[in-house]
């Protein structure tokens, strides 16, 4: 099962549907959800122990401009059907 998790990504990122670092991201959360379950008990050894992450890309990061975060902050939110209130302030952060 774990193999043929990691065929199925392979077969994503050779046809450039998946990027390879998703597909690394998708094999961690998959092996620390099995390493969880050793670890409540639910199995008893995890399958994945020995499935290896795919070769990673360097990451292209982009970040805004001043003029693009300003552009932002004044679009209005979009309206969502099914809720009546309309939040007017975003909310923006910035990680250290």
């Amino acid at each position: 099962m774990c193999y043929s998790f990691r065929t199925y990504l392979e077969t994503l990122v050779r046809k450039g549907e998946l990027n390879s670092n998703s597909a690394t991201v998708y094999v961690a959360k998959f092996k620390c959800a099995l390493n969880l379950a050793v670890e409540f008990g639910v199995i008893p050894f995890s399958p994945a122990a020995t499935l290896k992450a795919f070769p990673t890309e360097q990451a292209n990061i982009q970040f805004l401009t001043a003029d693009e975060l300003q552009r932002l902050a004044q679009t209005p939110p979009p309206k969502v059907r099914g809720y009546d209130k309309t939040y007017s302030e975003p909310i923006f952060f910035s990680l250290p």
